[in-house]
Parts: C-alpha cells; sequence; structure tokens
C-alpha cells in the first residue's frame, strides 16, 4: 500500500515482470520448497529490491510454474 501523499511506482511492462520473475527463479522455488508462502516470498524480494512488480503478478507468475 502507498500512504497518503505518496506516488505510486511507474507500472511495469508485463514482459519486465517476467525478467524479474526468471531471474529470481531459483531463489523463488527454493523459499516455495522451505515452506514460505507466495506473499511472503514476494515481500522478502521486494525488500531486497531484487523485484518491483506487483504482488498480484508475482502470484500469477508463480502459478504458472
Amino acid at each position: 500500500m502507498v500512504a497518503k501523499g505518496e506516488k505510486k511506482p511507474p507500472r511495469l511492462p508485463h514482459s519486465e515482470a517476467r525478467v524479474q520473475f526468471i531471474s529470481n527463479l531459483e531463489e523463488i522455488k527454493q523459499m516455495l520448497t522451505e515452506g514460505y508462502s507466495m506473499r511472503r516470498t514476494y515481500s522478502t524480494l521486494r525488500d531486497a529490491g531484487k523485484i518491483t512488480m506487483s504482488v498480484r503478478t508475482f502470484i500469477a507468475l508463480c502459478r504458472q510454474q
């Protein structure tokens, strides 16, 4: 969520989100295998600055794998 008065980050083209997802795929698979939820995996990668996509896009890409 964006705090009041802050601007939303610009939207990524879908292809850029896919590139970010694929570049972190091994780490994503490892975290999911260890029992982390998709949302927790997303939060960890986002906080580390490895992805900038929305959680909705991240979950959709996880389900495609």
